[in-house]
């Protein structure tokens, strides 16, 4: 293991926030585009314009994309795979971690992707 056990604790602590913060924002964005009533006026009101509804389903997917990586780090935990770069399986730096504990590339890694884009 490469970081203590209270580090993978903390992190463990950290992820599950953002877990649970990023449930809570989908299910206030779903109810934004997708609001359920009767009244069209009101609805339209929940809605907001065309653009509103643009970028709340903008929203939705960066959320859903930092939920997903959020699991899959939190499922690396279980697994005892936290910590080390999905590429080149080398241990990743803390302060990497620190910063974005969701992240599965060691730094070096995550540019060399970036640079390809």
């Amino acid at each position: 293991m490469i970081f203590s056990e209270i580090q993978i604790r903390e992190f463990k602590e950290i992820l599950l926030k953002m877990e649970m913060d990023a449930t809570i924002l989908l299910d206030s964005l779903n109810v934004k585009i997708n609001p359920v009533g009767l009244d069209p006026v009101i609805d339209h009101q929940k809605r907001g314009g065309a653009e509103d509804q643009e970028t709340a389903k903008a929203q939705v997917i960066r959320t859903e994309t930092q939920l997903a990586l959020a699991k899959a780090a939190l499922k690396r935990i279980e697994t005892g795979a936290y910590g080390y770069c999905v590429q080149c399986e080398e241990a990743m730096d803390l302060d990497r971690l620190k910063k974005r504990p969701e992240a599965s590339r060691c730094l070096e890694c995550q540019q060399k992707i970036s640079r390809r884009r």
